[in-house]
């Protein structure tokens, strides 16, 4: 969803927003079939709390949860799941690639380092 906003701009042939930051990427091109995805990892979120990240076909779960709202489980080190061969998420291969986990960790730090906290607007009162 966060890459809709700038893909319906630029399909309508107008400039993304400047006065505000856009997390969202152009996906055009693949839409269009011009070009690939310039997304190479994605950072999933469940409220303020990064759940998951993937990068190319991995994907590695830091918290899980059984069912919406059901008790979280923290995983270290995380699961980790090969989505090319393992499209339901079924087998843990965390223990035979630590370097991808090493690399989906450091998109994480990364990426939580360029946050701007603010104001919850889920918690704020009207």
């Amino acid at each position: 969803a966060l890459d809709l906003l700038p893909t319906l701009f630029s399909l309508a042939g107008d400039p993304v927003p400047t006065d505000c930051i856009i997390d969202g990427m152009d996906l055009g091109p693949v839409l269009m079939g011009t070009g690939p995805s310039p997304r190479d990892y994605f950072i999933y979120y469940d409220g303020e709390r990064v759940f998951a990240a993937r990068k190319g076909p991995y994907k590695a779960h830091f918290r899980t949860r059984e069912e919406y709202g059901g008790e979280e489980t923290e995983h270290d080190p995380p699961i980790l799941y090969h989505l090319g061969w393992d499209t339901s998420e079924q087998f843990d291969i965390a223990q035979q690639h630590p370097e991808v986990i090493e690399e989906i960790r450091a998109l994480v730090e990364a990426h939580l380092r360029t946050l701007e906290p603010v104001e919850n607007q889920l918690e704020k009162g009207f």
